[in-house]
């Protein structure tokens, strides 16, 4: 018998297409879900930095582009509550950003990308006393008294003891996240007096000054990518009470600092960090007293 050649009608050319299209679009789904989930998309980590460190130091967050502040206690917050730098010292420190509470504004770094920052690690956070902030508390939380709440203040690891009025250096660490060569301003201050505010200048016994604006725009290059340990320029000490706390803020910028009080620009700065650290007071050591000897053994 002779078979007659299979044909179809328009109608069902029409089904046998949209079947094999379905089909096709199907099997594109499964292949590009299954290589996604197979081979997650990574970043990597620019040259000379340690893959696990910069993960740490940089949290998604950070790279999309949010700002830090400081996290000394300012009483020109939101909530218009006196704090305290010390046991009864009411404190001046500009920390809070908002010009509205008072002026004047604490240093704020936009960081949109993150460029380069203080120490290993770096948070963000909206604003120093409300809004959010990737530490889970705020820097400064006014109604209880209690600043010092940036979890990533980390480049002075070691500051040591600060001899009244005496000549010495300051230690920091600087990560670079991308980029090519860059420059950064690097600015530190003590609260040498223990009067709750920086930009006061005391008088040491041999005629020297000592700045509590201490190391004013010391200019770094960074060659790329990397971690960086730097010495900060001599300055002069005043610490006639060392057993007492005493507040220090350091600030890395991509612009000069031109104020004596710790501050910033109106604007804020476009690059870095600020980390303020409260520094223990250190109990001078006593030597122990002789022991007689009675002549018996």
């Amino acid at each position: 018998m002779k078979h007659q050649p299979l044909t179809h009608t328009p109608l069902e050319n029409s089904r046998v297409l949209i079947r094999l299209f379905l089909f096709m679009v199907a099997l594109f789904v499964v292949l590009f879900a299954g290589s996604a989930l197979a081979a997650p998309a990574t970043t990597a980590a620019p040259a000379s930095l340690n893959v696990a460190a910069v993960e740490l130091a940089v949290p998604t967050a950070v790279l999309v582009g949010d700002p830090d502040l400081g996290d000394a206690p300012d009483s020109t917050n939101h909530f218009g509550v006196v704090m305290e730098a010390y046991p009864g010292t009411q404190a001046h420190f500009p920390t809070v950003f908002d010009q509205t509470t008072g002026s004047p504004p604490g240093p704020k770094h936009l960081n949109r990308p993150l460029h380069y920052h203080l120490g290993p690690n770096i948070s963000s956070e909206r604003e120093a006393d409300i809004g959010g902030d990737m530490d889970g508390i705020n820097n400064i939380v006014p109604s209880a008294n209690n600043p010092n709440n940036d979890n990533f203040d980390d480049s002075i690891t070691s500051p040591g003891a600060f001899p009244h009025c005496q000549l010495r250096t300051i230690t920091y660490n600087v990560t670079v996240i991308a980029g090519g060569t860059s420059t950064a301003y690097f600015n530190l201050y003590l609260d040498w007096n223990r009067n709750g505010q920086w930009g006061d200048t005391p008088l040491c016994p041999n005629g020297s000054f000592a700045p509590e604006w201490a190391v004013q725009n010391q200019l770094v290059t960074f060659p790329g990518p990397g971690s960086y340990t730097i010495t900060s320029p001599v300055f002069t000490t005043f610490n006639q009470n060392p057993q007492q706390q005493m507040w220090l803020r350091a600030i890395l910028s991509d612009a000069p600092a031109t104020t004596n009080n710790g501050s910033g620009p109106l604007n804020g700065y476009q690059f870095g960090e600020t980390e303020d650290y409260r520094l223990p007071g250190i109990i001078p050591t006593v030597p122990p007293t002789p022991v007689g000897h009675d002549g018996h053994d």
